[in-house]
């Protein structure tokens, strides 16, 4: 995932890179004040009955109004999540709308 900020129709500010490995996926990008939300999925390595499976879990990012990480944290379990879209509620809270693949358990034959 990469953000970047532009002069109008000219050469970047800045841009960075967000992630964890090359599948990483951004869904959407929320404007706060101070910031902005980056959300969406990253391949991750979840731990399972003694093992790793790699699996999709939501991916949000928080950064400054530079672009700079202020946390990131992945959401999810031994199952694929996805984040499709987001939004800030009337609270001030991030929400993150997405769906949930459950398929078969890491390990399992289909």
């Amino acid at each position: 995932m990469f953000l970047m900020k532009t002069h109008f129709y000219k050469d970047p500010f800045w841009i960075h890179t967000y992630g964890h490995s090359e599948n990483d996926q951004l869904s959407d990008v929320v404007t706060v004040n101070d910031g902005y939300f980056l959300v969406g999925y990253a391949e991750v390595d979840v731990p399972y009955g003694g093992n790793f499976y790699e699996r999709s879990q939501v991916y949000v990012v928080r950064t400054d109004l530079d672009g700079n990480i202020v946390w990131e944290r992945t959401y999810g379990g031994i199952y694929t999540h996805y984040a499709n879209a987001a939004c800030m509620t009337e609270d001030g809270n991030l929400m993150v709308i997405g769906t949930k693949n459950r398929g078969c358990h890491p390990g399992q034959r289909s």
